[in-house]
């Protein structure tokens, strides 16, 4: 019962922050692309991108592994964050240097390039308060991770803002990146401090062997995750222009504006997955099950409303400039309740030790999404990566359940795939009822 009370506690403060974030990113998305226009938007588009296709290298897959240990002996967390806090500030700074050498071969504006290069000093804040945030993911006090997260909106949404009535432009408004993380980076570090661990961060030389060894499938599933989720922008920029990404940008945007729901689920789950996997195999299964028709039946449900609201949204928010996005966000939104399921599956299975299994997956997804691109952006453009993306989703969903039904042995796992019935609102009542006992 207290497993239950704590995961619909940690899912309302994720979506409330999820909500507010999406509010925020929204709303600044808007004042961002008419203020600085398709181009410049491309710009800036381009530069988040590719900082951040180096992200997981710079990350060494600690986040998850943290998250994931820490559950199980939080005695040792202190040492566990402070050593993988440690190792993400080397790796992160070298990883932006040679992300900084790759750029001088990509064809870009100089401008776009000094874009990059101030992203990259951000990075490499974001990376180390992201050690520090996992620890309230380790224990279940995600209304402190939800709190972080919409404390950086609202710092970022704020400098922004105040720059663009400023008349500022693109560079002015691309330092707002590491300044922001500066902010969340001490703000997070107070918190973990008194808060969580309420000890002094360790680094413990010892455990480095292990977070390197454990870390390095969490590593290369998160890079083949991006290198997935941001090729598209990439080769659109080297195939197109800064103004077709620019374009490509707003539909993606969109689509995750509207994930809160499923984000506060899938980030709630994995330190319960984590536990109960050990614990109570049944209890794993049942909220796979459960937790994979919400996902599925919001994610319909939001494709089908944005599918019809396409043109009047993206008309209304961005102006006549941004009309090519609406055709491909209409393509691009089915890809929503099938991305959701493959989010459930990767987090299942790597919080069941089967980390290699979306590893693996996720390559085959790369290779694929390159292939397709490269088929249909020439003839396509937007149009051609939002195909690809959805075709590739598809295809790492099959894999993925394939292997959860084959090496969990959970067969009711597959009766997750449907929408949500009446007799499944029934059943989450009993399941958070009051009176149930644990």
């Amino acid at each position: 019962m207290e497993t239950e009370k704590k995961f619909i506690k940690n899912t309302v403060a994720l979506m409330g922050s999820q909500i507010g974030i999406k509010a925020f990113s929204f709303v600044l998305g808007i004042f961002v692309a008419r203020f600085l226009g398709a181009t410049d938007y491309g710009k800036y588009s381009f530069g988040y991108a590719y900082i951040d296709f180096f992200a997981p290298l710079a990350g060494l897959g600690l986040n998850m592994l943290v998250v994931r240990e820490a559950s199980r002996r939080r005695e040792e967390a202190a040492q566990l964050v402070g050593t993988s806090a440690a190792l993400k500030l080397v790796s992160s700074i070298l990883v932006v240097a040679l992300s900084f050498l790759i750029l001088q071969f990509i064809p870009s504006s100089k401008e776009a390039k000094l874009v990059v290069y101030i992203f990259g000093l951000g990075a490499i804040l974001e990376q180390i308060y992201g050690s520090l945030s996992m620890s309230f993911a380790a224990f279940e006090r995600l209304s402190l991770y939800a709190f972080v997260q919409i404390m950086e909106r609202i710092v970022s949404f704020g400098f922004i803002l105040a720059l663009l009535f400023l008349g500022f432009r693109l560079l002015a408004i691309a330092w707002v990146r590491p300044l922001t993380a500066l902010v969340i980076l001490l703000i997070s570090f107070w918190l973990v401090s008194k808060k969580i661990l309420k000890s002094r961060l360790r680094f413990k030389k010892a455990l480095s062997p292990f977070l390197l060894k454990e870390g390095w499938p969490f590593m290369a599933d998160a890079l083949f995750m991006i290198v997935y989720l941001k090729i598209d922008v990439l080769m659109l920029q080297v195939m197109k222009g800064p103004t077709l990404v620019g374009w490509y940008a707003i539909a993606t945007g969109l689509i995750f504006v509207f994930m809160p729901f499923q984000m506060a689920a899938l980030q709630s789950v994995f330190p319960i997955f984590s536990r109960t996997y050990v614990e109570d195999r049944k209890s794993f299964s049942m909220y796979f099950e459960r937790i994979s028709r919400f996902l599925l039946s919001t994610g319909l449900g939001i494709a089908i409303l944005m599918t019809l609201a396409a043109t009047p949204l993206v008309s209304m928010l961005y102006g006549r400039e941004y009309l090519p996005s609406i055709s491909m966000l209409r393509i691009l939104i089915w890809v929503l309740p099938v991305m959701s399921l493959s989010a459930l599956a990767r987090i299942a299975l790597m919080s069941s030790n089967l980390q290699r299994i979306p590893l693996w997956i996720g390559a085959g997804n790369v290779f694929v999404n390159i292939v397709l691109n490269l088929f249909f952006i020439p003839a396509l453009g937007g149009h051609g990566a939002a195909i690809a993306t959805i075709l590739t989703e598809f295809f790492g969903l099959s894999l993925l359940m394939t292997f959860i039904i084959k090496k969990l042995g959970y067969l009711k796992i597959a009766n997750g795939l449907r929408p949500l019935r009446a007799d499944d609102f029934r059943g989450l009542r009993e399941l958070f009822s009051p009176g149930r006992k644990g």
